[in-house]
């Protein structure tokens, strides 16, 4: 018989890879919290934010990164983007269409100082467009209820 010693940590991090290459995300960051593991080596400050992130905590994650704006080499404006694009990803994850349309468009207001008209233009008129059209959809959708609910006719 062979003896084999394998750290616990190892386990687990090969558990995390399986978890990776088969897409299971949230398996892979539920085990994570658990077991205080990371597949990937962060720095302390960018495993904070991560979590921030991660743990949905949006507006807290901005504010983190803000000191960092005007940092010569870091493109705050990717992050920033990144992290509204992701905050947007899971709300239409969670089915929340209304509310994710809702957020879209008012982070496309929010970035339109800070980008050119013609960056800002396009998206923001289709954005919303959606938006009205989702909000019309959705009305109708409760009209259609309350007529459902209405006898259509008396006795």
């Amino acid at each position: 018989m062979v003896n084999i010693k394998i750290q616990n940590d190892d386990i687990v991090i090969l558990i995390m890879d399986f978890m990776k290459q088969q897409q299971l995300y949230g398996s892979l960051l539920a085990l994570e919290h658990e077991t205080n593991v990371c597949l990937e080596r962060y720095g302390k400050e960018t495993a904070f934010c991560r979590s921030l992130v991660l743990d949905g905590q949006w507006e807290d994650a901005e504010n983190f990164l803000k000191p960092l704006q005007n940092r010569p080499g870091f493109d705050f404006k990717k992050v920033l983007f990144e992290i509204r694009k992701q905050r947007f990803l899971e709300l239409l994850d969670n089915q929340s269409l209304s509310p994710a349309v809702t957020e879209l468009v008012d982070g496309l207001k929010d970035l339109e100082d800070k980008c050119s008209k013609e960056a800002t233009d396009s998206p923001h008129k289709r954005m919303n467009q959606l938006h009205n059209n989702f909000v019309t959809h959705d009305q109708l959708r409760k009209e259609e209820r309350s007529q459902v609910s209405t006898p259509m006719y008396s006795a």
